[in-house]
C-alpha cells in the first residue's frame, strides 16, 4: 500500500521541478548589435575621447553575447564584468527586449547622466539596423532633488530664479532672489556661488554631484580641461553669477552639455528673463 504513496510523491517532484526548471531567459544583445551602438552617432556626443579614461570604451558584460568585440576610437572596446566596474566611465545596457525581428535596447551612460534607447530591426538574413536612437538625461526624483539642492546651495531653488545660458566662449550660471524680502539668502547664495567658482577652477565638481546624486554630463571633460577653462564669481543684486569662458572646443562642448542638464534638471531658462 506505500508504493502508490511513494510514486505519487515522485510525480509530484518531477512535475514542480519541471515547472522551476524552465524560466523564461532574458535576451543577450548580439555584438554586432553592439557595434551599432557604441557607433551611432547619438551618444558620440557622449563619449569624449580626448579624455584619457574614456579611452578605451568601457562595456559592462551585463546582458551582452559573447563574441568577437567590436572597436571604438581605434581601439578594441574593453569588457568588464558587472560587478567590477564600479565608478569608471563605462556603457550599461540595462535592458534588450526582442519582439520577432525588432529589438529595443536601453543604454546607460552614468558619467554623462544620460541615457539611450535604440529600436532595432533584423532583416531576413539576420542583419541588425538602427531604426531610431534617442537620448535623455535621467530623471532625479523631485523631492530629493529639491532637498539636496538647498542643503547644497543654501536656498530653496524652486523659489529662486535660476539661470543657465550658453554662450558661444562658454557661458553662465544665475542665481538670484528677491533682496527686499530674503537678504540672508541672497548672502548664502553669493557664498555658495564664491565656493563652486574655487571648486570648478580646481576641478572639482562634487557639489553638481551632491545636487543630483549622479555624474553630471560634461563635468568630466571639464575637470580634465579646467586649465582651459576660466570662471569669474560676480555678485548681483539679488545673488551672483558665474561666468565661464574657453577658447576650448572640446571644453566649451562639456559646457554646454553640462549647462544643457542643468536647465532640465532645474527646470531653468536659458536666457536671462525667460520664464521657465
Amino acid at each position: 500500500m506505500r508504493i502508490p504513496t511513494i510514486l505519487s510523491v515522485a510525480i509530484v517532484g518531477q512535475a514542480f521541478f519541471a515547472a522551476v526548471a524552465v524560466p523564461q531567459s532574458q535576451p543577450l544583445v548580439p555584438r554586432p548589435v553592439l557595434k551599432l551602438i557604441v557607433g551611432h552617432p547619438v551618444l558620440a556626443p557622449y563619449l569624449h575621447p580626448e579624455a584619457a579614461s574614456r579611452v578605451p570604451l568601457v562595456v559592462s558584460d551585463h546582458l551582452l553575447e559573447p563574441g568577437v568585440t567590436p572597436s571604438r576610437f581605434g581601439q578594441p572596446l574593453r569588457i568588464a564584468q558587472d560587478r567590477d566596474v564600479g565608478s569608471q566611465p563605462h556603457l550599461r545596457i540595462s535592458s534588450f527586449e526582442v519582439h520577432g525581428s525588432r529589438a529595443k535596447a536601453v543604454v546607460e551612460y552614468r558619467v554623462e547622466g544620460v541615457e539611450a534607447v535604440f529600436s532595432l530591426r533584423r532583416d531576413s538574413k539576420g542583419w541588425w539596423t538602427v531604426v531610431d536612437a534617442t537620448v535623455a538625461a535621467h530623471q532625479s526624483d523631485s523631492a530629493f532633488a529639491q532637498s539636496r539642492g538647498e542643503t547644497v546651495m543654501g536656498v530653496d531653488q524652486y523659489t529662486s530664479t535660476h539661470v543657465f545660458e550658453d554662450l558661444p566662449d562658454g557661458g553662465r550660471i544665475i542665481l538670484d532672489r528677491d533682496p527686499r524680502v530674503d537678504t540672508g539668502g541672497v548672502a548664502r547664495i553669493r557664498r555658495h556661488m564664491h565656493e563652486i567658482t574655487a571648486a570648478f577652477e580646481a576641478g572639482d565638481f562634487s557639489k553638481p554631484f551632491q545636487v543630483h546624486a549622479e555624474a553630471v554630463p560634461g563635468t568630466s571633460v571639464m575637470a580634465a580641461r579646467r586649465s582651459t577653462i576660466r570662471y569669474l564669481e560676480v555678485d548681483r543684486p539679488g545673488g551672483a553669477e558665474v561666468r565661464i569662458r574657453t577658447t576650448d572646443p572640446a571644453a566649451i562642448a562639456a559646457v554646454h552639455a553640462f549647462l544643457a542638464f542643468q536647465r532640465g534638471a532645474h527646470h531653468a531658462a536659458g536666457h536671462e528673463g525667460k520664464e521657465r
